[in-house]
């Protein structure tokens, strides 16, 4: 009775101000069944089977407070990402706060888009279990949560794989210290690092699934996980997840078939792919929204032909390989400064000749920035904030996993690691890239391909780890590991030591196009740029020889019995603590913390306080002192014309690209810039005719720099929330009607296609009459208006699924609107005064919430019985060993 109270508390207590208490609370619940059960539960024995584990995630724990030692004095850190995540959400987050909606639209970018990826809300996901969730994602200080995430769940993954713990210690820690999990954080990626931090979880459950005897357990925690996975909302690594899946699943169901399992077949595969879409359902409303929504953004259809006539199914190729990893750039997996470290690595380069020459010409602040960019020379043509580094001992273990692992292990996880690799190096592997593009499902939606290598992020360490656990378990003959020994150490110490030799005879340290900027007098300076380039990477490839030499002498120490397996996991586990830590720490170290601000991350100015004041209910704002179309801070203010994200839709890009500012290459690779805001900057502002497409978007005010400083510009070309137009032309298609958008007099005329000829047919030419917007609301708008006769409205909002996400009506009936404009809403308005409201009310969304729910409690039953199942076995067992 005692126990029944407790749970009861406890489950009454699970509320957000609980989640600081409830490690201390599942503790006390485990004491109090320990001594429920313990008489009964005779083959459990703590010291065997909890307490190693205990030990090991206090290890972790206390190494993740080290390295983010500065979170508890209550220092964070001010990253690039998370600003922008504030200013764009800032709009729906206090239309929540003020009237306890929500809303799932918000005008503060780009004219207006869904939330789906900005603020999502979706209460039926992960129902029962979200206070987990929040446990797990949010329980501790940001960024030290990421980093325990990242060790906790790779910890699990490998116990799951039933590898020792300590050898699950070594494999957190190369997981978490991994160059590029650092580097994100510092970027302020969180739901990325969140997402990475995730997938070792799904793993743990599916490899319980199809390899335990608890599978029906595993496979319920399988579901949890990747509904985990999946209400993070970083849709690319889970994609990139289900590639690691895919090479486990086909390899075991394979496996098993040829040794005559097809009963384990039958029974585990089903199961688990119930459970994982069981887990996907618990997120249909963000899967299902999300899918609608990716087709009108930039990963859908595109409405303009590209330079060879072609419209193109999602994201342009040129897009997509923005990032690519050059193929020489691979070495960084096991050398860091292979190709020159990046824009973040902040190491000491006093040593160096460049160095002291940059110092004396920018100062020593600005000399450093200098220098890290400039010796970065990888294939990224954007530049990057430093390698992927998976550590030189993994490197060398994952080589020596491929040889001593069974076949169907080593063959999946080699196969996937180097389709990872080969797809990471996009444009500088053009044709398989394109064959990836082109046909395989979803590839097209996503850019940035060296993301990809987050896969061997995870493959490599599990695969090297695991296979040490073999050695150690005596699960591989002496002979067998020897053998694999003399071929990893001449692979992978082969590599190291040529570069750290003989770096020049495999390497220029420069780019092609350096060689043609830096001629005459200049070329000293390059031959000191070379010089320190040559440099990090000869201190790199001694540095990683050393732990490739240490890995190797310790498993030979280890097979020929000259060390104890506990003094040889002291060695694995600081060998890979020495080698992770300090690279992490080049990208990210105590000096990034600042105290915490209790301000608001965007202050502000006098023009902001300007603009705020101006009575109107609606309008817009382009800020053309910060990169208008990649910042969103003007958005916590303002509904912005511009804005930042990697979603955006595809008509407003579209605009963007072919009016609003967009650069073609001339000859000579220079920008040409062109269209609206440089004909707007070259009159001064003083001819807003100029601007048609930013006029028909109501954008009232401009933000400019001038010898003065920064300005606020009144737009007397704003066309305003809506209007009578006395024209609507109809053209054939999206191109032409572009094309009709450089000469248009918004206030005069609309544009619209053949699609809604139709719905034009027979307006007769502009009325008297007036409209005014008189309520106004993220997710709504309600306009009053007075005509002489039938007429037709531009109004200045996006077009998005009119008729079935965003509903019209006049007067209280449904009303039909078009698209008008290329991007805008029209609607014809029968004489008479009236009154016209829009609401965003997507019926996807709730059919979605209805699927989630049902989901969710599916998963949780699954949850309960696999445990339920697991318990009763355990006993059953108990009782047959009395």
């Amino acid at each position: 009775m005692l126990l029944m109270g407790h749970e009861i508390t406890y489950c009454l207590r699970l509320d957000n101000t609980f989640y600081a208490l409830l490690p201390r609370m599942l503790a006390d619940y485990c004491f109090h069944l320990y001594q429920r059960h313990g008489n009964t539960m005779n083959s459990f024995d703590f010291k065997k089977q909890l307490l190693p584990h205990l030990i090991g995630i206090g290890i972790l724990l206390v190494v993740g407070l080290a390295y983010f030692n500065p979170v508890l004095s209550g220092k964070t850190l001010q990253t690039h990402d998370i600003v922008q995540h504030k200013g764009m959400s800032k709009e729906v987050k206090d239309f929540k706060e003020e009237t306890g909606e929500t809303s799932l639209w918000t005008n503060s970018m780009f004219g207006g888009m869904p939330t789906y990826q900005i603020a999502p809300t979706y209460p039926n996901s992960l129902l029962l279990i979200k206070p987990i969730y929040k446990l797990m994602t949010r329980g501790l200080p940001k960024p030290l949560n990421m980093l325990i995430l990242y060790f906790i769940g790779f910890y699990i993954m490998l116990i799951a794989f039933k590898v020792d713990w300590r050898l699950a210690v070594a494999g957190a820690l190369a997981y978490g210290f991994a160059s590029y999990n650092i580097i994100i954080i510092d970027a302020g990626h969180n739901t990325k690092a969140l997402a990475i931090g995730m997938a070792p979880f799904v793993l743990a459950g599916i490899n319980m699934a199809l390899n335990h005897k608890n599978w029906i357990l595993g496979a319920a925690l399988a579901g949890v996980s990747m509904a985990f996975e999946l209400k993070i909302n970083h849709v690319q690594i889970t994609y990139y997840l289900f590639f690691i899946i895919a090479g486990m699943g086909i390899a075991w169901l394979v496996r098993e078939l040829l040794n005559g399992n097809s009963k384990a077949v039958l029974l585990r595969a089903p199961v688990l792919a119930i459970a994982l879409l069981l887990g996907i359902g618990s997120n249909a409303g963000n899967m299902m929204v999300t899918a609608e929504y990716a087709k009108e953004t930039t990963r859908g259809k595109s409405n303009i032909p590209n330079e060879k006539g072609e419209l193109e199914k999602g994201l342009s190729k040129r897009y997509i390989t923005d990032w690519s990893y050059g193929v020489g750039e691979t070495g960084t997996l096991m050398i860091p400064n292979f190709k020159g470290g990046g824009a973040a690595n902040n190491m000491d380069f006093s040593d160096y000749e460049f160095y002291d020459l940059v110092v004396r010409q920018y100062g020593k602040k600005d000399g450093q920035k200098v220098v890290q960019s400039q010796l970065y020379w990888g294939a990224q043509d954007r530049g990057t904030n430093g390698p992927v580094y998976l550590g030189a001992l993994i490197c060398f273990l994952f080589v020596f996993a491929l040889f001593v692992l069974d076949k169907s292990t080593s063959i999946w996880i080699g196969v996937v690691s180097l389709l990872a690799i080969m797809l990471a190096w996009g444009r500088n592997f053009e044709s398989f890239t394109n064959f990836f593009i082109d046909y395989f499902p979803g590839y097209n939606k996503f850019r940035t391909v060296t993301m990809i290598l987050a896969i061997v992020q995870i493959t490599f360490p599990l695969a090297g780890i695991f296979a040490l656990s073999r050695v150690v378990k005596k699960e591989v003959t002496k002979e067998k590991v020897i053998k694999s020994l003399k071929w990893s150490l001449g692979i992978a110490g082969g590599f190291a030591l040529l570069f750290a030799l003989m770096p020049g005879m495999f390497m220029d340290f420069a780019r092609a196009s350096e060689f043609e900027q830096f001629t005459g007098q200049q070329a000293q300076i390059l031959d000191m740029l070379i010089d320190a380039r040559k440099g990090l990477v000869q201190k790199d490839a001694f540095r990683s020889l050393a732990f490739i030499l240490i890995g190797g002498g310790a498993i030979f120490l280890l097979v020929t019995e000259k060390i104890k397996s506990n003094v040889f996991f002291l060695i694995i586990i600081g060998a890979v603590a020495i080698d992770m830590w300090p690279v992490a720490a080049r990208f990210l170290g105590p000096d990034k913390f600042e105290k915490a601000k209790t301000a608001e991350p965007v202050i502000a100015t006098k023009i902001d306080k300007q603009i705020m004041a101006d009575p109107d209910k609606h309008y817009r704002v382009l800020n053309l002192t910060v990169s208008p179309f990649n910042d969103a801070t003007t958005s916590y203010f303002h509904s912005s014309f511009g804005g930042y994200h990697g979603a955006k839709l595809k008509r407003i890009q579209e605009l963007i690209s072919n009016r609003v500012d967009y650069s073609e290459k001339g000859k000579n690779g220079k920008p040409k810039l062109a269209g609206e805001i440089s004909d707007l900057r070259k009159n001064g502002f003083s001819d807003p005719s100029v601007s048609p497409v930013l006029n028909m978007f109501n954008v009232k005010y401009f933000i400019a720099s001038t010898k003065q400083g920064k300005t606020l510009v009144p737009n007397s070309g704003a066309a305003g929330n809506a209007w009578f137009v006395n024209d609507v032309k109809v053209l054939d298609g999206a191109p032409e009607e572009m094309e009709a958008l450089k000469g248009i007099n918004p206030k005069q005329t609309a544009t619209t296609t053949k699609e809604f000829e139709d719905y034009v047919s027979g307006f007769s030419g502009g009325p008297n009459g007036s409209i005014n917007l008189v309520e106004y609301k993220p997710n709504y708008l309600k306009y009053e208006y007075d005509t002489d006769k039938d007429g037709f409205v531009v109004f200045s909002e996006v077009f998005y699924r009119g008729n079935i996400d965003w509903i019209s009506t006049i007067n209280g009936e449904e009303a039909d609107h078009i698209r008008v404009n290329y991007h805008l809403r029209g609607m014809k308005v029968p004489q008479g005064k009236g009154t016209i409201e829009f609401k965003f009310d997507p019926p996807t969304y709730y059919t979605a919430e209805t699927l989630s729910l049902i989901s969710s409690i599916l998963m949780v039953l699954m949850l309960l019985g696999g445990g339920f199942m697991a318990y009763r076995s355990k006993g059953a067992a108990e009782g047959k060993d009395a």
